[in-house]
């Protein structure tokens, strides 16, 4: 008698539903999921930093406007580094204010 010998390769099992799919891909689909849970706290992230970046621009923009407004000429001239800044972040207010402080006007009592 002789034994019988396989000649086809022997193959992964064959998904029949998708909880039989899910049990044989359940590494790729963890993968999966955990890059899009990673691509979405990136997204947030780069959100919540744009919009405190720009809430705080707003607050020293106040900040400069105030002691504008006071005539506060020390505290305003102090303030522009901030304004600077502001206007560099392409909010023209701030160059508008910038030029204010600047000018000779301003700087004479």
């Amino acid at each position: 008698m002789t034994t019988p010998t396989l000649e086809a390769p022997i193959r992964e099992p064959k998904a029949e539903s998708f909880l039989d799919w899910f049990r044989i891909n359940s590494r790729l689909v963890g993968a999966a999921v955990a890059v899009v849970v990673a691509v979405a706290f990136g997204f947030w992230f780069y959100n919540r930093s744009a919009v405190l970046k720009a809430e705080n621009a707003d607050k020293k923009l106040l900040a400069a406007k105030q002691s504008i407004g006071s005539g506060n000429m020390p505290l305003a001239q102090s303030d522009l580094p901030t304004l600077d800044a502001i206007a560099a972040n392409s909010l023209p207010i701030a160059d508008l204010l910038v030029a204010i402080v600047r000018s000779p006007e301003f700087l004479q009592p």
